[in-house]
């Protein structure tokens, strides 16, 4: 999936250790879509190597990204 839009904000970055003792670390960017009429406002995460792509990236630039969908239960 294809979002374009404007770079709102980057979220603080976050770092953690999961239950097997691995670091991970995650920065959220806040998208505001073009050409939609709902939803207009998407965060969209990034992990670990990805964050070098966004690190760049000031904010009020239009920006074009490619997504994988995933979600969970809970």
């Amino acid at each position: 999936m294809n979002i374009t839009g404007k770079l709102i904000s980057k979220l603080e970055r976050e770092t953690g250790v999961s239950k097997t003792g691995k670091t991970w670390e995650k920065q959220s960017i806040l998208v505001e879509q073009s050409g939609t009429d709902y939803n207009k406002e998407v965060v969209i995460s990034f992990f670990g190597d990805k964050i070098k792509s966004i690190r760049d990236i000031e904010e009020g630039s239009d920006v074009n990204v490619s997504i994988n969908l995933s979600s969970r239960e809970y």
